[in-house]
């Protein structure tokens, strides 16, 4: 590089930092609120994937996820609108990383609750045992 081509960096390097710091407030906020929705989103998310692959039966699967949508959506609400376009991609990539983890999380436990032989119900199993017991009587 020669001294022509550093001068005019050096000066757009100092205009973008003053031309920055002039509307840095409303960005720190935003970017303030926006960690605030990362994290709580982060925190939820990981929160519904260990009570999903815990779960003992689909019905239960089904109502965690139905849970989690609605405080999702709760979240969602806190803020201010718009503000998760002032998330990073990072911050982009790893909600949406996790998210994937719920829906593989879901898919996992309800195959093997699906694969996992249910036990007879209490009144099919006192059918069976009081018509064995009539057939012994007799």
């Amino acid at each position: 590089m020669n001294r022509k081509s550093i001068i005019p960096a050096i000066g757009l390097g100092i205009l973008s930092l003053a031309v920055g710091s002039c509307s840095g407030d409303k960005s720190d906020n935003n970017h303030q609120e926006a960690a605030k929705l990362y994290t709580k989103i982060c925190n939820l998310t990981a929160l519904y994937v260990d009570s999903i692959s815990q779960a003992p039966d689909s019905a239960s699967v089904h109502a965690l996820l139905e849970r989690f949508e609605e405080r999702l959506d709760g979240v969602n609400y806190e803020v201010l609108p718009d503000t998760d376009y002032a998330l990073n991609e990072a911050e982009n990539d790893t909600i949406s990383m996790m998210l994937d983890s719920l829906g593989r999380t879901r898919a996992r436990r309800l195959l093997k609750l699906a694969n996992h032989p249910a036990p007879a119900d209490s009144l099919a199993r006192a059918a069976a045992a009081d018509s064995l017991a009539r057939a012994a009587k007799k």
